[in-house]
């Protein structure tokens, strides 16, 4: 869908930018990691980026087997084909700019896997200054969290807004 937008001038690929939060932070990982052509910049917030290892590095997060897969049994090649730090391994020369945002103590998803992502895209691409990682305390999925909006969910959008602004060169009113 966005390649065809873009082919048909409907959007800039220097302006196409994809933000997601939880499985959608997953997901618009792995869409740039298969087509990095297309973005200027992604921000994929408290995703499962890395379904190879979720399940080995905090066994709090055991659920994830029955959501992704099971990366010791058969599952494991299609996870490799799909998982955003799988893929980021494979990734060469220049993709778009990373915005990684994670929480400290994220209730559902483990911050490491953001790092992780960030790390594999540094390594992968030509130029690894354009990989940058948010963690923020208390942070996470919690910025959904109505009890909190008021003090940490308006602080950390503040600050993902403004860093996408401030990258994508825009200003107010545009």
């Amino acid at each position: 869908m966005i390649e065809h937008l873009q082919k048909e001038k409907y959007i800039d690929r220097r302006k196409t930018i994809s933000t997601g939060w939880s499985n959608g932070g997953m997901v618009v990982a792995a869409a740039a990691m298969q087509r990095p052509d297309l973005y200027a910049l992604v921000v994929p917030g408290a995703g499962v980026q890395d379904y190879l290892d979720a399940i080995k590095t905090d066994k709090r997060y055991q659920g994830w087997k029955f959501e992704y897969g099971d990366p010791y049994g058969p599952d494991r090649q299609f996870m490799k084909l799909v998982g955003p730090v799988s893929l980021a391994q494979q990734g060469k020369g220049q993709g778009p700019i990373w915005f990684y945002v994670g929480g400290t103590n994220d209730s559902r998803v483990n911050p490491s896997n953001s790092h992780k992502a960030a790390l594999a895209a540094q390594k992968a691409y030509a130029d690894p200054s354009r990989v940058r990682r948010f963690t923020m305390k208390n942070s996470g999925h919690w910025m959904t969290s109505q009890l909190y909006q008021d003090v940490i969910a308006w602080g950390s959008q503040s600050i993902i807004w403004s860093y996408i602004f401030t990258t994508a060169g825009m200003t107010l009113g545009e």
